[in-house]
């Protein structure tokens, strides 16, 4: 009410809600940035009600991934783009500094072969998958370790106790370490070795996953539809099934050598800068803010 004529920019499937009624009534523009790919279960009802919402609310929708796109009505695509998540080419840099704390400070050797994931503890995830294929690896590689870093925000503890009591049961506690909340990334990624992203469903261009392609860090990414982009620009980057555990121990095969996780590493940083820089990423926002002002 104090700021009319203002541009809102709405982030969360929560603040899209609150934003298009408290705003029903004046003269802001609203644009929708939608980074959630809502589900078509329970017959759709949730995706019609945004779908709803959308039609008349937001005067622009801002989707980060093709998939979000494409679960709008054709009403709503007409105000759509598609802009892919950024982020500064040097934020997250890796050093052997970093990389020999993190592992003194998690009691993992330096000579390690550190498979690393980092994101939010909930099933669609697909960390369960990852310990479930990483047992059955781990009596052929001694030396192999998975690093999990991430924490059940949002969520409750019963995902990650479930993996807990699985690892437990295992005796891999010392092989499968759960690192939790960890704001140092700088850290984390300097101590994988490879990073593993294992999504079983609806994620689009995740800020984590953007993280370690920004860094260099040779990386594998499951190959679900909403992944689709991201695969599209890397296509250097290995893909496997997150629900087949077979593929994914020839996964953690395939990047035992260092030689061929330096190439990997070396082509992604060159397709990192092209695709995803932070500057293309304001650039293609200030074009939508602008169009609605």
């Amino acid at each position: 009410k104090h700021h009319q004529n203002a541009v809102i920019l709405s982030k969360g499937l929560y603040s899209h809600f609150v934003t298009t009624i408290a705003n029903r009534k004046l003269s802001n523009k609203l644009i929708w940035h939608l980074q959630d790919l809502i589900s078509s279960r329970y017959g759709g009802i949730l995706l019609k009600l945004i779908n709803h919402l959308a039609k008349i609310g937001p005067n622009y929708i801002i989707c980060d991934g093709n998939s979000i796109f494409e679960s709008l009505n054709n009403y709503n695509k007409a105000k759509a783009k598609i802009i892919i998540n950024g982020i500064k080419k040097d934020f997250f840099q890796r050093s052997n500094k970093q990389r020999k704390s993190g592992r003194k400070e998690f009691s993992i050797p330096k000579n390690a072969y550190v498979i690393g994931h980092v994101g939010r503890f909930t099933p669609w995830k697909g960390q369960l998958e990852l310990v479930e294929a990483f047992i059955d690896y781990s009596k052929q590689n001694s030396q192999a370790i998975l690093f999990l870093v991430g924490a059940p925000i949002f969520d409750s503890d019963s995902y990650l106790n479930k993996i807990k009591i699985k690892i437990s049961n295992y005796g891999l506690n010392d092989k499968i370490i759960l690192a939790g909340f960890q704001s140092d990334l700088n850290k984390m990624y300097s101590m994988m070795d490879l990073f593993i992203y294992p999504a079983l469903e609806k994620d689009t261009s995740p800020l984590s996953l953007l993280g370690a392609l920004s860094c260099g860090l040779p990386v594998t990414i499951s190959s679900i539809e909403s992944l689709e982009e991201i695969i599209e620009m890397f296509p250097e980057i290995s893909l496997f099934n997150p629900l087949n555990k077979i593929d994914i121990i020839n996964i953690f095969q395939m990047f035992e050598e260092e030689k061929v996780r330096i190439e990997l590493s070396n082509s992604i940083k060159l397709d990192f800068k092209k695709h995803f820089d932070f500057k293309i990423h304001i650039q293609k926002m200030m074009e939508v803010i602008n169009t609605v002002k």
